[in-house]
């Protein structure tokens, strides 16, 4: 699916704390020109942070209040999954491709949350085994050439595992962040990417421009 469209939109969703979202957005819309973008929030009040239903149910109504035209979806940490519910819910509709990234997708992974983050965002995490195995249901009849996610080989947060998704082409970039591998990609397969060792670790900053550069190409 063509990404060089003239009329579509970035969404971004970002994971706790936001930072990530904003942090991704300016690259992201220098690098695909798109004719709106925004960054939603996968936690907005108290109330949200204990019932991840309340988030879903916000960020479906406000991407398709904000978002008139196809959109290219982009979901970092806690917001990759959230966004990848959001996804399967619809139906991919109006959707041209899905970037997870660094997101706690798989259902058959632990992941839990350590100190003061387990604390602030227990409800969530514990709603999250239930929440990836609907999605995988869902993906079995979804199009998941419109899949990609994108994680880190080495990060405290959200294991490595728990980032790829069935189904999906894995590729192992090499350091220097050489994106030539991404050309063997088959058109009819998403893809699982780990990005070089160099880009290691949970948060979003340093990984932006490889990131954006994956967006775009």
């Amino acid at each position: 699916m063509a990404l060089d469209q003239p009329d579509r939109d970035l969404v971004i969703v970002s994971g706790f704390g936001n930072k990530g979202g904003t942090e991704l957005e300016p690259s992201l819309v220098d690098a695909i020109n798109p004719a709106f973008s925004a960054v939603l929030a996968s936690t907005h009040t108290r109330t949200a942070l204990y019932n991840p239903e309340i988030v879903i149910r916000r960020v479906t109504a406000e991407m398709q209040e904000k978002s008139p035209n196809d959109r290219i979806l982009v979901g970092h940490s806690y917001g990759a999954l959230i966004a990848l519910i959001v996804a399967c819910r619809t139906e991919m509709h109006k959707i041209l491709k899905l970037f997870l990234i660094d997101g706690p997708l798989r259902s058959d992974v632990e992941v839990e949350p350590v100190g003061t983050w387990l604390k602030l965002f227990y409800k969530h995490y514990e709603a999250r085994e239930a929440l990836a195995l609907e999605c995988e249901e869902a993906l079995i009849g979804l199009d998941l050439s419109k899949i990609v996610t994108i994680g880190t080989g080495v990060d405290n947060i959200v294991s490595p595992e728990a980032k790829k998704l069935d189904g999906l082409q894995d590729i192992v970039l090499p350091a220097g962040g050489d994106l030539t591998g991404l050309q063997d990609l088959a058109p009819d397969s998403g893809a699982n990417i780990v990005l070089p060792p160099e880009f290691e670790g949970h948060r979003v900053k340093k990984s932006v421009p490889i990131i954006s550069r994956i967006i775009h190409e």
